[in-house]
């Protein structure tokens, strides 16, 4: 098994390369840019929407661990396909650019989706707190979150590094406590994913990874800080 995560690691991240390659010179061609205005901070335009590799990649990875038996259906459903319903938004607006209320509504409904199979997030489990009170923080903290990731993208190599860094810091901080779970291998195939498209965002950066890559970064870690903190694996501390 160990052997089996090994070799699919070393695809992704090949894969993650290669295709990152190929889209940025498919952006170029196609006119999918980043344009600066006056809420960037790069100066010149650069192709975007190349978070579609890495988040592809993801979501495809997630789909084989659950035939292999590696990962749980929850985790399929709340990261597998809602990450890519994210991908799908996500791209859709780097290509023509949708309008900030239907951002917003789709946005909410994929934090209400999250929650719903997280059967309403960390607070629920506070006996003197309203059901509706833990949905309501939950999908505040996720929409938050989306929007967050999606706010940094346009700084060469910020968004990319916390795709590569985060998840490698929280499986030291797993494997400090002792924790063998499906969650390192998620984490280990986000960061592997993410590295192989940081290798063309790092500054001077030749492609951002537009809202398919923030959007869907943002879901994913906030998805998973409600679930660790639910579970206990990850304190809310560490994150």
């Amino acid at each position: 098994m160990f052997f089996n995560i090994i070799l699919i690691l070393f695809i992704t991240l090949f894969l993650s390369i290669r295709f990152t390659k190929i889209y940025r010179s498919f952006a170029i061609k196609n006119s999918i840019k980043a344009i600066p205005n006056n809420r960037t901070l790069h100066f010149k335009s650069v192709p975007s929407g190349g978070g579609v590799v890495f988040s592809s990649l993801f979501v495809s990875i997630i789909v084989l661990l659950e035939i292999l038996q590696i990962i749980s259906l929850d985790i399929l459903m709340v990261i597998g396909i809602g990450g890519l319903i994210a991908i799908l938004f996500g791209l859709t607006d780097d290509i023509f650019d949708i309008s900030a209320p239907i951002k917003f509504f789709i946005q909410s409904i994929l934090a209400a989706w999250s929650i719903f199979w997280l059967d309403g997030g960390a607070l629920v489990e506070v006996a003197w707190i309203p059901l509706w009170i833990s949905w309501l923080v939950s999908w505040f903290m996720l929409v938050w979150m989306i929007n967050l990731y999606n706010f940094i993208d346009g700084v060469d190599g910020m968004a990319a590094s916390g795709a590569v860094f985060i998840p490698l810091t929280l499986i030291v901080v797993l494997l400090i406590k002792g924790e063998s779970s499906d969650l390192v291998v998620l984490l280990s195939v986000l960061g592997i994913s993410s590295l192989g498209f940081l290798i063309y965002n790092w500054p001077p950066a030749s492609i951002f990874m537009g809202d398919s890559g923030s959007v869907f970064l943002g879901y994913v870690f906030g998805t998973l800080i409600i679930k660790t903190t639910m579970t206990g694996e990850v304190s809310i501390w560490s994150w």
